[in-house]
């Protein structure tokens, strides 16, 4: 990633060695640090922030050789038609992390070279027997810069250009037949054999073999666009021009048109990924760099790279931040660009992982995307003009989970005609890998689960998919169908792309569950997939209400209710009604699997209800005959609904602080609310001393809780989070509630403590408990304070939010106490009230 904004010399060399390097081979060890002052922190942009505060140190793994994928494992490494070659781990080169990737083939002894970023390098290895790779040497980073996470390189002839964000950097050329006569390997000292300071730094170099000029993106002069190169003398590279227009570019693919677009075929363009846009310039004259396109996209969060399919009708873009932003799986847009001016987003592409997406390279029909913790992904691109993309591949360099997170596959490499594709982990190492991507299909069941009671017939749909060109007819079979159930393919053979209606007849079959295989075969492939079926034979049996059972009195507010289980019953439902006949539903919950629920709405204390559970399953439903209870008594000690005067209330604490809002209540006009920025506050709401009775049960403070915090990192640790806090010493003091008091809408997660104390909140209390749901609508919640009876107190809600990105904010409304006496202790409640 690449920051919005140029950063000092002095910070840039801060983030530079962050990302934990090990010992080099032949060098002293790098010790890995943060910025610890919140300064230093703070000026760091939002994208560095969150790379680091996901970076981890490198992996101490093991070599590797060459491991078939089979049932979805390369040595412990989740695939689908990927075969590992080799594996050379971090410790094969100096130690130090991973970055960018890119290859060259020797044009004399057409041995395939992998060329890979390190923070403090690059790295030549010899694919000469890719099931044994060779480190043959290494490109120091230039003298006078630093480490970096950030490096870049890509090739035109035999030369090879680094770029970096570390300050003095420059562009290194290297001479790539230097490789060929290292006497014994490796060399670990190559340096480069020329340097270009046109630009000091930057972030990416990219290159168009076809015209012979390279541009620095990203770099510190031409606004951060495209400050051109010439090549024509590769081993001396010189300045050649410039495109400014829209600022700052993060990625770009540089071509020489040959799209359907007659107004500019011939011409050399530039398809850029500038932050919110796709951004096309026309840069065939150097010294007249002209902007066609400039659109933006619902959702753009970051826009980072993309390319172009061969025939340069359609654009592949990644968006490097839309899903921790948004929240959803891993997207990619769709570009219809066969009009240059007018580019058009056609569709999105959602793949089945959440992870961050990075680098994309597209090679004949199918593109190659390094998305982080889901590694390789591989997509066929053949349907790409109806914005249909299907996954036929991958090879997963991150095991543990596919979160968002950065850590896992920088970037991938997929040009060389043998085939290979190589992959840079940053925490791991050098992967080299054999896709299987010759034709073959699958077969899947629109339905994973389908129910059947007794002697009847259930359907779903069988799709058979081609995938890689695949033509042909495959036949369908199934096997596992238990005694008394038959199952029959409406169309067999399918011809695909296709689908069959499979009909699964039960006639006799035993109550229980199966599992069903569907098998596929043409010729030599196949592929299968299952469904579990459900057999019933008779409704459900009826259930026993265990709690709260007929005539309990005292029951909690949010009551926990349990019940016996029922014989066949798939699921239940629960009703509370104010009356015997349940006209009048209070509290109603479905699809419950488990034989008890505790409510997350509370009840009127003191008042009377009714309750029951229904058993369902395939055949039925039957009801539980139904209980009377009665609610806890209550008083009320304060209240408060925001609609009034609140000039008994304070505010405090850094940036812009608490205010009245319209914008989103929980009743009446006005609600508390406080913004959830992208820099470090520390925003407080102070109630007014509120003196609290003695001699009570239990006493309880409620209020409406609406939360729309910045998304919690790819761990579930949050980065902005609220808490309760309270005072018996006059807001001298101030004491974290913990979740434990917490008997209704808990904290969330765990509050991200780095380091420096990011979040003001984690400096106070370390990695506490917080609520951080980036969307909660509002919930009542309800905090335990028997603790604090008989005393006078002070309640403080307080917002903590990082240096990085933000959320709408929180509302609260509705805020009130209340104290209970208990007539009997035949009640429910959560233990920290009945120790």
């Amino acid at each position: 990633m690449k920051p919005y904004l140029k950063l000092s010399l002095s910070l840039c060399l801060l983030c530079f060695i962050i990302l934990g390097l090990a010992t080099y081979t032949s060098a002293p060890t790098a010790t890995a640090t943060l910025p610890q002052s919140d300064n230093q922190l703070s000026d760091l942009t939002p994208l560095m922030q969150r790379q680091l505060k996901d970076a981890l140190p490198p992996e101490d793994l093991a070599p590797l050789g060459a491991t078939p994928c089979q049932d979805g494992s390369a040595a412990g490494y989740p695939c689908e038609a990927i075969d590992l070659l080799a594996f050379m781990p971090l410790a094969s080169f100096t130690g130090a992390e991973t970055n960018d990737i890119w290859g060259w083939t020797d044009p004399e002894t057409n041995i395939e070279y992998a060329i890979l970023g390190l923070q403090d390098s690059t790295a030549f290895v010899s694919l000469a027997n890719p099931t044994s790779p060779q480190l043959i040497g290494i490109m120091p980073r230039t003298p006078t810069s630093g480490v970096t996470t950030w490096r870049d390189v890509k090739v035109y002839g035999n030369y090879a250009y680094s770029i970096s964000e570390s300050p003095s950097n420059g562009v290194q050329v290297f001479d790539l037949t230097r490789l060929r006569d290292v006497f014994i390997p490796p060399d670990m000292n190559m340096p480069a054999d020329f340097v270009y300071n046109g630009v000091t730094d930057g972030h990416n170099i990219v290159i168009n073999e076809d015209t012979g000029f390279a541009y620095a993106v990203g770099a510190n002069n031409c606004s951060g666009g495209l400050h051109i190169i010439d090549l024509q003398n590769p081993a001396i590279p010189t300045s050649a021009g410039c495109f400014a227009d829209d600022g700052y570019t993060h990625d770009a693919q540089c071509v020489l048109y040959n799209g359907p677009d007659t107004e500019h075929q011939g011409k050399e363009l530039c398809f850029n990924s500038n932050e919110d846009t796709l951004t096309i310039a026309d840069v065939t004259d150097k010294n007249n760099t002209q902007q066609l396109a400039r659109v933006g996209y619902d959702g753009a969060a970051y826009a980072h790279q993309g390319w172009l399919t061969p025939d340069h009708q359609y654009f592949l873009l990644g968006d490097e931040l839309d899903e921790t932003s948004n929240g959803h799986n891993t997207y990619t847009y769709i570009w219809d660009v066969r009009n240059i001016d007018t580019p058009e987003l056609i569709g999105i592409y959602q793949a089945e992982t959440d992870a961050i997406d990075h680098n994309l390279y597209i090679h004949g029909q199918h593109a190659y995307q390094a998305n982080y913790r889901a590694g390789l992904r591989i997509l066929d691109v053949s349907d790409i003009a109806n914005a249909n993309l299907s996954e036929v591949a991958y090879f997963d360099v991150y095991p543990s989970n596919d979160a968002p997170g950065f850590n896992g596959a920088w970037s991938v490499y997929p040009f060389f005609e043998s085939g290979i594709v190589i992959v840079s982990g940053i925490e791991q190492g050098l992967f080299v890998l054999q896709p299987d991507l010759s034709p073959r299909f699958t077969v899947e069941a629109e339905d994973e689960f389908l129910l059947a009671c007794g002697n009847t017939s259930v359907d779903t749909m069988v799709q058979v998919n081609a995938l890689n060109s695949f033509f042909g007819d495959v036949i369908l079979d199934n096997s596992n169908e238990p005694t008394g159930v038959t199952v029959d393919f409406g169309t067999n053979p399918v011809s695909a792309p296709g689908q069959s209606l499979m009909t699964i007849t039960t006639s006799g079959a035993e109550a229980g569950d199966y599992e069903i295989a569907i098998i596929g075969s043409s010729n030599t492939l196949t592929d299968d997939d299952s469904i579990a079926l459900h057999v019933d034979t008779m409704n459900p049996a009826t259930t026993l209400l265990t709690y709260p059972t007929d005539q309990t009195i005292d029951v909690s507010i949010a009551p926990h209710f349990s019940w016996s289980s029922a014989d066949q019953a798939i699921s239940y439902e629960l009703e509370v009604a104010t009356d015997e006949n349940f006209t009048d539903i209070v509290l109603y919950a479905t699809d419950i699997t488990d034989t008890q629920y505790t409510a997350t709405e509370t009840l009127t204390p003191g008042a009377t209800y009714y309750w029951r559970i229904t058993a369902h399953n395939s055949c039925g439903a039957t009801s539980s005959t139904s209980a009377m209870f009665t609610v806890i008594e209550a008083t009320v000690v304060y209240t408060n609904d925001i609609e009034g005067d609140t000039s008994d209330w304070q505010t405090a604490g850094s940036g812009v602080a608490w205010a009245l809002s319209s914008a989103r209540t929980s009743s009446g006009n006005a609600a508390w609310f406080a913004s959830d920025p992208s820099n470090r506050t520390d925003k407080q709401l102070i109630s007014p001393p509120i003196e609290l009775p003695s001699n009570v049960e239990l006493l309880t403070l409620q209020f409406q809780n609406y939360q729309a915090f910045e998304t919690p990192n790819s761990d579930g640790r949050c980065w902005d989070a609220g808490i309760l806090e309270v005072s018996t010493d006059n807001g001298t003091t101030w004491q974290y509630i913990d979740n434990t008091h917490m008997l209704a809408d808990p904290y969330d997660a765990v509050i991200w403590n780095d380091t420096s104390g990011n979040n003001p909140i984690a400096s106070s209390y370390g990695a506490v408990m917080a609520w951080c749901d980036p969307l909660q609508n509002f919930t009542n919640a309800i905090v335990d304070i028997t603790a604090y009876a008989g005393q006078t107190v002070h309640f403080r809600w307080r917002l903590g939010s990082d240096g990085a990105a933000g959320g709408e904010g929180w509302y609260v409304d509705d805020i009130y106490i209340e104290a209970y006496q208990r007539s009997s202790f035949n009640v429910y409640l959560p233990s920290i009230l009945n120790p």
